[in-house]
């Protein structure tokens, strides 16, 4: 890499070999890293890459918006109402072995499942699609 290249991993952690990138950082083999994951997760308070000027660090949570957390809101759901129907939503799915441990394809899986979770796991919103005031019933 470039003394001017920036290494970002929003991927894996495992993806970057983190010694290495620590030992390129502090010698200024590249400018800079962004990072949103760490071969060890959560990562350890004391983590050296938390102490340079020329790393970014995000909570595993870079790719994270409103509308992206909407859209995985309404997937999953999809996917429960699917699997209810005895329909594999095999889009959804990132494990095709998984669909052996739930009756196989076309089958009534979670015939009854219910689709309404407890009374108290409810989420309700003070204010539409603004995570930081979602609230829960008790």
């Amino acid at each position: 890499m470039k003394p001017t290249a920036f290494l970002l991993n929003t991927a894996r952690g495992g993806l970057v070999n983190e010694a290495d990138l620590l030992e390129a950082l502090r010698t200024q083999t590249i400018a800079g890293a962004g990072l949103d994951v760490f071969e060890e997760e959560p990562p350890a308070p004391n983590n050296p890459l938390f102490g340079l000027d020329n790393v970014v660090v995000t909570p595993h949570a870079a790719g994270t918006d409103l509308q992206s957390r909407d859209d995985m809101a309404a997937s999953a759901a999809q996917a429960i109402v699917d699997l209810s129907r005895g329909q594999w939503p095999a889009e959804k799915i990132v494990n095709p072995r998984s669909e052996s441990r739930f009756g196989g394809e076309g089958t009534a899986c979670f015939a009854n499942f219910p689709l309404r979770p407890p009374r108290h796991l409810i989420p309700f919103h003070h204010k539409r699609n603004d995570f930081r005031h979602n609230s829960f019933r008790t």
